[in-house]
């Protein structure tokens, strides 16, 4: 399973993500979980980054990176409205 270096205070959990294969078979790969308000933390703090900075290289160097896979999950919490 793939890491997220420096970042291993934001990991969440584990959790799993199926791909189809070009012959039509599944496969079930393990992957990691993070944080990604832990991650926005990480990154102003240890980092020193603006909030709107961290949230950019958030998106374009974690969020967008395809490493295969078992390519890490970023979770966000869930906002419910009560009526």
């Amino acid at each position: 399973m793939l890491k997220l270096k420096g970042y291993a205070s934001a990991c969440i959990g584990m959790g799993e993500v199926w791909q189809r294969n070009a012959d039509g078979t599944e496969k079930r790969y393990p992957t990691y979980i993070y944080s990604g308000p832990a991650i926005i933390k990480i990154l102003m703090g240890r980092d020193g980054m603006r909030l709107r900075d961290a949230y950019e290289f958030l998106d374009s160097q974690i969020v967008r990176a395809h490493m295969g896979p078992q390519t890490p999950i970023i979770s966000w919490p869930a906002h419910h409205e009560e009526s």
